[in-house]
């Protein structure tokens, strides 16, 4: 029943753009924070890291997204046309198995 949740669906959907983008993702926010005046590396700083998480979670989240709907989408839709059909890699190996007596 919660794996049935829309917004859980759709991070589904978009996991593999969150774990390609989210390292850039994290580097262009630490640096835009820092740039703010914000620590993120240092522990004692909650609020850097607070800042951080709330900057690159739903960053990462809208370009998973992005490349989903302009990229990925795309692709998936051509995997009909190549639907591996039975004993075709067999046959184009030339591999044949040897006869039962």
């Amino acid at each position: 029943r919660v794996c049935e949740a829309g917004w859980l669906r759709s991070v589904g959907a978009y996991s593999y753009g969150m774990y390609v983008l989210h390292s850039v993702v994290i580097l262009l926010c630490v640096a835009a924070l820092e740039a703010l005046g914000l620590r993120t590396s240092v522990w004692p700083d909650t609020l850097g890291k607070l800042a951080l998480a709330a900057l690159a979670i739903p960053s990462t989240y809208g370009l998973a997204w992005l490349s989903y709907t302009l990229f990925e989408q795309r692709f998936l839709r051509l995997k009909s046309y190549f639907a591996p059909q039975p004993g075709a890699a067999r046959q184009a190996s030339g591999f044949e198995a040897p006869a039962q007596a």
